[in-house]
């Protein structure tokens, strides 16, 4: 796997900003509700690091989510 992860408009250029901001808020499992914001995070251009201080998980966990996100 690469640690080399598109961020900012390249990551998940089929949705905008505003949608993945849409589909957080609306989301009320958990899970789903995390995964959404690990990508609205690095949508905004993130890195990793601050990604996993924004939700309070390890790096491999949200590389993982970012990793799982662009290849599902």
């Amino acid at each position: 796997m690469s640690w080399n992860l598109a961020r900012g408009e390249e990551f998940l250029s089929d949705f905008s900003l505003n949608e993945l901001k849409e589909r957080a808020s609306a989301e009320k499992r958990r899970q789903p509700h995390v995964r959404l914001l690990v990508a609205l995070n690095r949508k905004e251009g993130k890195s990793i690091d601050q990604i996993s201080q924004a939700v309070g998980l390890h790096r491999r966990a949200v590389h993982d989510i970012l990793h799982a996100v662009l290849h599902n």
